[in-house]
């Protein structure tokens, strides 16, 4: 397991090794800076180790020169690829941030961009970040040619989809704990939502922040701000559409889930958000999806789910997961979440064999999306009893170590 919490507790040479980890040789790493593998090997050694070899070293890997010298940490998790793919998807969402793309990229044809867009939201609920991660710098650089071009007629169309793409960003950056992406790209969707005058897409791109603000330990600024944004499109019952149910649904959701992170004396203000879910939920009858937020009576479900376990409502949780909700109209990502909420209430309940079943079937059947979500580590450091091939499996999946049970 690499301890990334002591990050800067090795050395050069030891941080380039993990880095390179198993997938990569010496004799590869030194194909790739253009560096003779005496160089590597002496590096990796930490003698005689310059600037120069530094960065070559850290570019072919993928991090940041301060990385290799352990004054910031790698990503939790992420593999060579991922690592390839957060820096390339860094760069094209600072240059369209900035305003800037290659002069050859030719601008995106609007009238097909809708679909594009709903493709690469399909490749993100599939966990399919590696395709994804490919056609983002691409198509930010093309949307961003094309509102450079607009006319007063397409400006909007293309205003609102760069704020699309910008999202879409947003999403696999957070996902992969690139944390520094997710906040310029998100700041983008945001302000160009904003100009797109569109309200569901803006409300779309809070929750999205709302997000981001969780995931960063920011659980107070990630309420108020979604409880805000869903009180700014809360609807009228008696004349809305189903895009702007799928919107505010999609909003209360998250009020939901952010009020449970505040801790134990926020548990009925859960309970209240999750009333208003499952009746809005209620009200559209089946999973909708609009600017990539899928929002229904299953979602609602599965979200309450998760709510009642951080809300120390075990018993609650499994009775809901007895209903067998119909999960069919969820993306998979979705899909695998529920499930290892399913796993955490079996774990809580002390159902250790049943708990492990569910966690290793998500697990081998998503092992990249696996690797990026706390709940499997919490799991299998709770049921311990290392001893057992099975939990070892599940462990390595995941990249962490299982801790026998006291």
């Amino acid at each position: 397991m690499r301890d990334w919490q002591e990050w800067s507790g090795y050395t050069n040479g030891q941080r380039i090794k993990l880095l390179r980890g198993k997938a990569i040789t010496q004799a590869q790493l030194a194909e790739m800076t253009g560096l003779s593998i005496v160089t590597i090997r002496k590096a990796e050694q930490d003698q005689a180790m310059t600037l120069p070899t530094v960065s070559k070293v850290a570019a072919a890997l993928g991090v940041s020169v301060s990385t290799v010298l352990g004054q910031t940490t790698p990503h939790r998790g992420a593999t060579f690829q991922e690592r390839q793919l957060i820096r390339r998807l860094s760069h094209a969402v600072h240059d369209a941030a900035a305003g800037d793309h290659p002069l050859t990229v030719e601008p995106a044809d609007l009238s097909t961009m809708g679909r594009v867009i709903d493709d690469a939201w399909d490749l993100y609920g599939a966990s399919n970040y590696g395709e994804l991660g490919a056609i983002l710098p691409p198509l930010l650089h093309s949307v961003q040619a094309a509102v450079d071009v607009a006319n007063v007629t397409q400006l909007e169309l293309a205003t609102g989809a760069l704020s699309d793409v910008f999202l879409l960003s947003t999403y696999l950056s957070n996902q992969l704990e690139a944390r520094d992406v997710a906040y310029a790209a998100v700041s983008q969707a945001r302000a160009l939502a904003k100009r797109s005058a569109d309200p569901l897409r803006l409300a779309r791109v809070e929750a999205a922040r709302s997000w981001v603000f969780r995931r960063d330990n920011r659980a107070r600024e990630s309420f108020e701000l979604v409880t805000r944004a869903a009180a700014e499109i809360e609807p009228s019952y008696s004349n809305t559409t189903t895009e702007h149910l799928t919107a505010y649904g999609n909003l209360v959701n998250h009020c939901a889930v952010a009020a449970s992170r505040l801790g134990q004396h926020h548990a009925s203000t859960a309970r209240d958000y999750l009333s208003q879910a499952h009746a809005v939920g209620a009200r559209l009858g089946q999973e909708h999806r609009i600017h990539g937020g899928t929002f229904g009576p299953a979602t609602a479900t599965v979200k309450a789910v998760d709510v009642k376990l951080y809300t120390n409502d075990v018993a609650g949780a499994l009775k809901l997961i007895k209903s067998h909700p119909d999960l069919s109209g969820l993306p998979p990502t979705v899909r695998d979440r529920y499930f290892l909420d399913v796993a955490l209430a079996q774990c809580r309940a002390r159902m250790w064999d049943a708990s492990l079943d569910t966690l290793e079937e998500v697990c081998l059947r998503s092992p990249q999306w696996a690797t990026h979500q706390a709940v499997p580590a919490l799991i299998i450091q709770s049921i311990g009893a290392a001893s057992t091939s099975r939990i070892r499996r599940i462990a390595s999946v995941v990249g962490v170590q299982a801790i026998p049970r006291a």
